[in-house]
């Protein structure tokens, strides 16, 4: 484990396999803004990450499980 302290090392301390779950997918939205129309080019919300939401929101309680557990 590297050698740094707060969020970086909580990161790196949790397996890469569970760190995907520990967010809530956002897979339904399109950013083409306030003012544009729905058809202007822009990016949408799939499964997984996408330039949108990129992972998604945090899940707090699983954020927070897998800070006290490492």
């Amino acid at each position: 484990m590297p050698a740094t302290f707060g969020v970086p090392n909580l990161l790196w301390s949790i397996k890469i396999s569970e760190f995907f779950i520990k967010f809530n997918d956002i897979t339904i939205g399109h950013n083409s803004g306030f003012s544009c129309p729905a058809s202007t080019a822009a990016f949408d919300a799939a499964e997984g990450w996408d330039p949108l939401s990129g992972l998604g929101t945090p899940d707090y309680l699983r954020l927070l499980a897998a800070a006290l557990a490492a």
